[in-house]
């Protein structure tokens, strides 16, 4: 074997030359030795640990993928959920507030009927999508 003229002597084997960036020939018995050392341990890995059969992974990540999926499904259920929760007591402060026996002054009509409005628009959505989540179309 000829030696690699740019290869500068202090480099290790394996290891790139830094001025021109050719490899240093790799040829020693310690090299042949670790080879052999991580040939012998992969061996007794490979048998004392078989990997899970490819049926399972793939079982496996087909449910993760459903979670996932299911997931991100109910994302809006639970906002709905959430919005109708708070339109529910905002409803019952305002029937407490209304019927209420004070002098406190009234709400605006045209605030009154957008509260109502914007009230029963969330509790429809609230009850359309617990109603298309318990009945999916098929």
């Amino acid at each position: 074997m000829t030696p690699n003229p740019t290869a500068n002597p202090t480099t290790k084997p394996g290891a790139p030359c830094p001025d021109s960036g050719t490899w240093v020939p790799t040829n020693s018995t310690d090299d042949h030795n670790l080879r052999q050392a991580f040939r012998a341990y992969a061996a007794t890995l490979a048998a004392h640990h078989t990997p899970p059969p490819a049926a399972a992974i793939l079982f496996r990540a087909e449910r993760r993928r459903r979670r996932a999926a299911i997931e991100r499904a109910e994302r809006p259920l639970l906002i709905m959920q959430t919005l109708g929760f708070l339109s529910a007591i905002f409803a019952a402060a305002w029937f407490g507030y209304r019927f209420a026996p004070h002098t406190l002054p009234t709400l605006n009509p045209t605030t009154l009927a957008a509260g109502i409005a914007c009230t029963t628009l969330v509790l429809a959505g609230c009850w359309a999508m617990l109603h298309l989540s318990r009945h999916p179309s098929t």
